[in-house]
C-alpha cells in the first residue's frame, strides 16, 4: 500500500496548490493547464477531475476570451470525444499566454492535444494518427475554431 501512494504522490508531483478558497484565477489557471499539459486524460486521478472541473469554468466564466470549438473540425474528437476538454484548456493557455490565434498557434493546439491523447491509455490513437496529420498540414484551422 505504502508503493502505491508514493506511486501516487510521483505521478502527480508538481500539482499546483489548490487556489484559496476554492477560487481559481487567471495565474492558477495558467499554472494549472501547463501542469495538466503533462499527463494523460485520466492521470493522476486524484487531483485531475477537480483541476480540470475548476479550470473549464474559469475558462467558461472569463470575460477576457471566448474559446468556440466546431466539433466537425477536429476529427479526433469523434474518436476520443474526451479530448475536448483539453482542446478547449489549450485554445484557452494559448490566449492567456497573449499567443495571437495564428497557423502556428493552431499547430501548437494541435500537437499538445495529441500529446496527452499519446498519454492517455485506452483511446484509440493509431486511428487518430491521420486525423492529427491531416490537421497539421491543413491551413482551415487558421481562423481558431
Amino acid at each position: 500500500m505504502v508503493i502505491l501512494s508514493g506511486m501516487l504522490c510521483w505521478m502527480c508531483w508538481g500539482a499546483p496548490e489548490w487556489p484559496a478558497e476554492g477560487q481559481a484565477d487567471r495565474d492558477w489557471v495558467i499554472e494549472a493547464i501547463q501542469w495538466r499539459m503533462h499527463h494523460g486524460i485520466y492521470g493522476c486521478e486524484e487531483v485531475m477531475p477537480g483541476l480540470d472541473a475548476l479550470t473549464l469554468e474559469w475558462i467558461a466564466e472569463t470575460t477576457e476570451f471566448t474559446i468556440e470549438i466546431n466539433r466537425s473540425e477536429w476529427p479526433f474528437l469523434e474518436k476520443a470525444p474526451e479530448l475536448l476538454p483539453v482542446l478547449i484548456q489549450i485554445k484557452a493557455l494559448n490566449r492567456l499566454l497573449s499567443e495571437v490565434e495564428s497557423e502556428k498557434s493552431q499547430r501548437k493546439a494541435i500537437r499538445s492535444v495529441r500529446r496527452v491523447a499519446r498519454k492517455t491509455d485506452g483511446l484509440p490513437v493509431k486511428a487518430m494518427r491521420s486525423d492529427f496529420i491531416e490537421l497539421l498540414e491543413s491551413s482551415s484551422h487558421e481562423s481558431g475554431h
